[in-house]
């Protein structure tokens, strides 16, 4: 809504409409008791037209509902719950989050650790054998030299 100091820049039409609905909220902030219907003879003094009118009842109808509601607030234990879930402090709120996956994404996570796990198995076992083959062309190059040196003395 806007301000007081901004009302001056409202076309006529729709000023009388805002001070009418201000001065609502301000009754419904000191009393509680006021009921849309208090307000109805103000719609003639403020020069509203019919279809403001309506607009404004319903307007004040829906201030009067929100000003009924009784606040509510959430139990510690539910907050806790929320708090341990978005965090994922716990360890089972990733296996809960796990749990609610589709069938399918679950099938396709699998699919894809299965597949980085064997790529990395690859590279490994393929590192491994280019350490043992040089290793092996070392001992052999150093036996090939050894021999030679032996025959020429």
């Amino acid at each position: 809504m806007l301000s007081s100091n901004q009302s001056t820049d409202l076309p006529p039409e729709n000023r009388a409409l805002e001070h009418l609905l201000a001065t609502h909220a301000e009754a419904l902030r000191r009393q509680s008791a006021v009921q849309p219907d208090d307000f109805e003879f103000l719609f003639e003094e403020y020069g509203l037209t019919e279809a403001e009118s309506v607009e404004a009842k319903s307007l004040l109808r829906i201030a009067h509902r929100l000003n009924t509601l009784v606040p509510v607030a959430p139990s510690d234990a539910f907050v806790r719950r929320l708090k341990n879930d978005l965090t994922g402090r716990r360890e089972s709120a990733l296996i809960l989050r796990w749990r609610r996956l589709p069938g399918f994404y679950r099938l396709a996570a699998r699919i894809g650790g299965m597949t980085i796990t064997a790529g990395l198995l690859l590279l490994a076992g393929r590192r491994l054998i280019e350490i043992f083959t040089f290793r092996q062309r070392r001992h052999n190059d150093k036996a090939a030299d050894e021999l030679t040196l032996n025959t020429a003395a």
